[in-house]
């Protein structure tokens, strides 16, 4: 389901922002001294670990972009998230059309204002284990994937890390992730989802917020009047 590795990409997006002003360094592979430094790949996987447990709840501005290789077609969207633990979450789509996406752990609904629906599926059921698994607290990703820095001359240039994940066990939803970390700081610059046919989905957050208290009420889904409901 397309909207679970959305999902994915969206959240692991966040555990890797949070690490901004943390002030730890990622030693890079071209560090004088790697062999009696911790891989710089596992340090910042062992990052996110460490900051979903620490988050408490997250809110942010977003900005996505989805590229269509085949049919050479750009689709852009931007919104507002939020996130709180234990895997309660809600997207709000603004551009360019209005969408709502709520999961409070349980059940994700996915509300087309246009079209005047509603989806309705258990987070259960869904073909991304790894990704439910993380947001209820389980999800263990040196376990889940193969993980590695990836040479990129431009992202260097930057000062960016390019880290790659592969999960270890193949998904029809996506190939790999990949993340734009900043050397030093480790914030993320982008977080990216690579389909079987290189069509790719780019996640950018701004003006974050974490552990303000997010009310519960954000992740309790009301249905609209008149809506079509499909399950």
């Amino acid at each position: 389901m397309k909207i679970a590795a959305w999902m994915l990409a969206g959240f692991l997006g966040w555990g890797l922002l949070a690490q901004t002003g943390k002030g730890q360094k990622v030693t890079g592979p071209d560090d004088e001294k790697p062999e009696k430094t911790q891989p710089a790949a596992t340090l910042v996987v062992d990052a996110i670990q460490k900051l979903y447990e620490d988050t408490q709840d997250y809110q942010a501005s977003f900005d996505q972009v989805y590229k269509n290789k085949l049919m050479d077609e750009t689709r852009k969207s931007s919104g507002k998230v939020y996130i709180k633990q234990p895997g309660k979450m809600r997207w709000e789509y603004t551009k360019p059309n209005k969408k709502l996406f709520v999961s409070d752990g349980k059940t994700l609904w996915v509300y087309e204002e246009e079209a005047h629906q509603v989806y309705k599926q258990p987070l259960t059921d869904s073909e991304l284990p790894t990704a439910i698994a993380f947001l209820m607290g389980e999800g263990d990703l040196k376990k889940e994937f193969d993980y590695k820095l990836v040479e990129n001359e431009k992202a260097k240039a930057k000062g960016l890390l390019v880290l790659e994940l592969v999960p270890k066990k193949p998904t029809t939803q996506y190939k790999k992730l990949l993340f734009m970390v900043v050397a030093m700081s480790h914030q993320v610059e982008r977080t990216i989802i690579v389909d079987s046919s290189g069509n790719t989905n780019s996640m950018r957050f701004s003006k974050v917020k974490t552990n303000k208290g997010v009310k519960d009420s954000k992740f309790t889904f009301s249905m609209p009047k008149g809506a079509t409901l499909v399950e």
